[in-house]
């Protein structure tokens, strides 16, 4: 007979970022911070919660910086994001253009193809 420990292990979460989902599914009444939306929206697309994966996507949309942008369009890119995509593509174009080379090489063909196009748009 098994043991009742009364916990539930979940390895691939923080405590925080479980307890914002689990308010957002019995309360709707919760707020993303922006230290825990990347690891919320990984979870949101892993659980298919479209709503707040969306709500996670503005949260990291207005936090879009030098230090992040390469990343968070990579991560738009493996969690099917459009709409950080093209927020992190436009900050990069804008801002960074192609300073920074070592960002380019973990992107997909499709994500660089979305940057040249971005790119394209900005000299017009």
């Amino acid at each position: 007979m098994e043991s009742y420990i009364g916990i539930i292990c979940i390895p691939d979460v923080s405590a925080k970022a479980f307890k914002v989902l689990l308010k957002y599914i019995y309360m709707e009444d919760f707020e993303i911070e922006k230290n825990i939306a990347e690891e919320l929206f990984k979870l949101c697309h892993k659980y298919m919660l479209k709503n707040l994966k969306k709500d996670c996507e503005k949260v990291l949309i207005r936090n879009i910086k030098k230090e992040n942008a390469f990343n968070y369009a990579m991560l738009a890119e493996k969690y099917e994001s459009g709409e950080l995509q093209k927020a992190c593509l436009y900050f990069i174009a804008k801002n960074m253009g192609y300073s920074n080379p070592q960002g380019f090489i973990e992107f997909g063909p499709r994500t660089l193809i979305e940057l040249i196009q971005q790119k394209k748009m900005k000299k017009k």
